[in-house]
């Protein structure tokens, strides 16, 4: 006798149900799932739950796609919304987004906010930032690099502490200018000070001393 297959019959599912509703109110029953939208249709209320394509998040009074079978029923699509409710992107868990052979562009006439509670992280080839102002607050910098160059017109620091560890600073000013209230210390091995013409030095008591040798060298001395 030969083999023969036997395929049991399957009774055919149920026609899927769809529908454009309105969005009357969102579920805090405990008994529903979370992200549980109640939307009215021509003949019946549903629980419908936001579908995973459907990247954005109903409101109130939404006219919305519903697509359901069996019993259970997605919103697939925000269709309008009557007023100007701000528009909500909302994903669930870790999302990535790739393009692949082409470039990135956002643009928003009335600004861009990021905000996250964890760490924002940056990585780039090259980074290249314009704006015509800027603002840092920031608790605490930890930069690491190997060059650092900038252009400005003006500096202004304020600060209580400043600490630097450096093994050469060169600096080429036309005026300098430094006002210190309490006291001015500088310890180094050697010193050498020279002025292409005068160098003034006056203070209520001057010290001078030397463990060996002090020289005063010039065409004319003046004491007292």
């Amino acid at each position: 006798m030969p083999h023969v297959d036997v395929v049991p019959f399957l009774r055919p599912a149920a026609a899927p149900q769809q529908a454009i509703s309105t969005v009357n109110t969102i579920s805090t029953v405990s008994a529903m799932a979370e992200d549980t939208w109640i939307v009215q249709t021509d003949y019946a209320s549903l629980p419908a739950r936001r579908a995973l394509s459907c990247l954005l998040e109903p409101a109130l009074g939404d006219r919305v796609w519903v697509v359901g079978q069996d019993g259970t029923y997605f919103i697939t699509a925000v269709l309008e919304r009557p007023e100007a409710t701000p528009l909500q992107l909302a994903i669930e868990g870790d999302v990535g987004l790739a393009v692949r052979n082409g470039r990135l562009s956002i643009a928003a006439t009335q600004g861009i906010e990021l905000a996250t509670p964890q760490t924002l992280g940056l990585t780039a080839g090259a980074l290249n930032v314009e704006a015509r102002k800027g603002l840092f607050l920031v608790e605490q910098i930890h930069c690491l690099g190997q060059r650092l160059r900038a252009e400005l017109t003006e500096i202004k620091l304020l600060g209580r502490f400043f600490d630097s560890v450096l093994e050469r600073i060169s600096l080429r000013v036309k005026r300098s200018y430094k006002t210190v209230e309490e006291v001015d210390m500088l310890r180094s091995e050697q010193i050498d000070i020279r002025a292409g013409k005068n160098l003034h030095l006056h203070g209520q008591n001057a010290l001078m001393s030397a463990k060996e040798l002090v020289k005063i060298d010039a065409e004319q001395i003046h004491l007292g």
